[in-house]
């Protein structure tokens, strides 16, 4: 899976980021800039799009109040928009956005978390098509998402759940590997 542009939102330093890839991408900045927090937000995306919101947080540092923008307000929620495609010259693009946040004080191993916003939809030459709104997931044409709406899987999960390989097949390609070190 190939990312266009990706957009952060309230994730660490990165109170709303914007950032068009290109096959080979450099970050350079001062200390504390934001470049390994990029990273994080990149992993924790990945993390959501393959599972439920819980394994994409750990023990603090890495808890949801640890990495959410300490600019934030309290009601406002981390979130990502991404732009992706299978390669860099396919001209249709996934568009994909997630706002979510975390229910009060987190018992510890147990935080609860919540999806407030969630959409795909498939951009080509023709137009843009909705194929699912977690407003409005019954009337999106992967309606079948539903049963799983009330949880907090992020969509590949329920992609794989409901059998959508080609969906889950583009969503797995999307992995980052990345060491948490000092680094």
């Amino acid at each position: 899976m190939y990312i266009h542009e990706l957009t952060i939102r309230n994730y660490m330093i990165h109170r709303s980021t914007e950032i068009k890839l290109s096959p080979i991408t450099v970050l350079i900045g001062p200390n504390g800039g934001g470049k390994s927090a990029l990273f994080d937000a990149i992993l924790n995306f990945s993390m959501l799009s393959r599972g439920s919101i819980k394994q994409a947080f750990g023990g603090y540092p890495y808890s949801y109040s640890a990495t959410k923008c300490r600019r934030a307000a309290g009601y406002e929620r981390i979130g990502f928009d991404v732009v992706m495609s299978k390669s860099q010259t396919q001209p249709e693009r996934l568009n994909y956005s997630i706002n979510y946040s975390q229910f009060g004080v987190a018992e510890p191993g147990n935080p609860t978390f919540e999806i407030k916003t969630e959409s795909l939809a498939l951009a080509t030459a023709k137009g843009t098509q909705l194929l699912f709104d977690r407003d409005h997931a019954a009337a999106s044409p992967l309606h079948h998402a539903l049963k799983y709406v009330a949880e907090d899987y992020g969509f590949c999960l329920r992609c794989e759940k409901l059998r959508l390989k080609d969906l889950m097949t583009a969503f797995r390609s999307f992995r980052i590997v990345r060491t948490r070190s000092g680094a």
